[in-house]
C-alpha cells in the first residue's frame, strides 16, 4: 500500500496538472472519459492481461509487480479528482512564473505543488479507503505472485 501510495503520489499530480491545463477542452473531455471507464472495469477482469504483460516483462514475484498493478486503480481517480482541483488554479500563476524564466517543472513544484497540498492530501485517504473496500485485490495480487511471497 505505501509503494503504491508513493507510485501515485508522483504520477498522478504531474498527469491532472497537464489534463487541466495543457489539453484543449474537447481532449480533457474526452481523456476524463477514459480515466473514467478504467474505473468501472472489476479487477478480475484486468488480472490475466496484466499477468500476461508483466510476465513479458519479468516482474511477476516482484513487489513492483504488485505495486504496479495496485496502481491501476488508484491513479486514474487521483488524477480525475487532482485535475478538477487544479484548473480552479488560475493559470495567471503559473503564467506569471514562466514570465520570470521559470521551466514548466520548476513552476509546477515551486507554485502548484505548495497551492494544492490540501488536495493531495486526498490520496493517501482515497488509499486506505481502497484498501478496506477491495477484495478483489486478493485475485489480483494471487496473479502476481502465483508462487507465494518472494523470500527475504
Amino acid at each position: 500500500a505505501l509503494g503504491t501510495l508513493v507510485v501515485t503520489l508522483i504520477v498522478a499530480p504531474p498527469a491532472a496538472f497537464s489534463v487541466a491545463h495543457y489539453l484543449p477542452r474537447r481532449y480533457r473531455t474526452h481523456c476524463h472519459m477514459i480515466l473514467l471507464l478504467t474505473q468501472m472495469f472489476p479487477a478480475v477482469m484486468i488480472a490475466i492481461p496484466l499477468f500476461l504483460i508483466f510476465s513479458r516483462v519479468n516482474i511477476i514475484n516482484t513487489r513492483f509487480g504488485v505495486i504496479l498493478a495496485d496502481s491501476t486503480y488508484s491513479i486514474p481517480f487521483a488524477i480525475i479528482v487532482l485535475s478538477a482541483y487544479f484548473r480552479a488554479i488560475p493559470f495567471e500563476l503559473i503564467e506569471s512564473a514562466l514570465l520570470d524564466g521559470a521551466s514548466h517543472l520548476r513552476s509546477f513544484i515551486s507554485i502548484v505543488v505548495p497551492v494544492s497540498k490540501g488536495s493531495t492530501a486526498f490520496i493517501p485517504g482515497n488509499e486506505e479507503h481502497q484498501i478496506r473496500n477491495s477484495g478483489n485485490e486478493t485475485l489480483q495480487f494471487a496473479c502476481m505472485i502465483p508462487s507465494g511471497p518472494p523470500e527475504l
